[in-house]
């Protein structure tokens, strides 16, 4: 409830709607760590179908790249090497200012990424139309909280239980340990 509220509030206030966020200062309760979930390739693969062409890219690139959300909102064209079949990660969205693109918290966290032809060539065919690579209507570059939402709807929809977006960055981790790649 509290991240719910949180970002209900930190939206409302960049937006505008409210002069002051008055969640700003509240300080986030302590949780118990669960037990990280891994998308099977099945659920992915449903998932896949029942999302819009823009959110299908999305999914691939969080799949095959292990990116956070943030950093996957605010990719730019500029960032994929469609000859080296790279993604360069060097800004992601600030949760802290929503609305502005900062650089990683860490250098580590600035990075290239290889992937595969067929993200490449998936990416390729899609309309070039901002410098973003996923557009919004209201913004230049698609928004985490949209993502997540339509990624919730989605596994909502098709029945799929505990699993967040987020998973998927689990889901690269663990099928890069598998491959035994570190």
């Amino acid at each position: 409830i509290y991240s719910i509220m949180s970002l209900i509030m930190k939206e409302a206030f960049f937006d505008q709607l409210v002069e002051k966020n008055p969640v700003a200062n509240v300080k986030r309760p302590k949780l118990q760590k669960t037990e990280k979930v891994i998308v099977s390739k099945t659920d992915f693969m449903k998932i896949l179908h029942e999302a819009d062409e823009q959110m299908k890219v999305i999914l691939m690139v969080a799949w095959y790249t292990g990116l956070r959300v943030g950093e996957i909102a605010v990719l730019k064209w500029k960032n994929v090497d469609m000859v080296n079949n790279v993604i360069s990660v060097d800004s992601t969205y600030s949760k802290e200012e929503p609305g502005q693109i900062k650089a990683p918290k860490t250098q580590a966290g600035i990075r290239k990424v290889p992937v595969s032809n067929d993200l490449i060539d998936r990416i390729r065919s899609m309309k070039q139309t901002t410098k973003f690579l996923f557009p919004s209507r209201q913004n230049l570059y698609i928004r985490p909280s949209e993502i997540t939402h339509k990624f919730t709807k989605i596994v909502r929809k098709l029945g799929i239980k505990d699993i967040t977006f987020h998973s998927l960055r689990h889901t690269h981790a663990t099928m890069l340990v598998e491959s035994n790649i570190n």
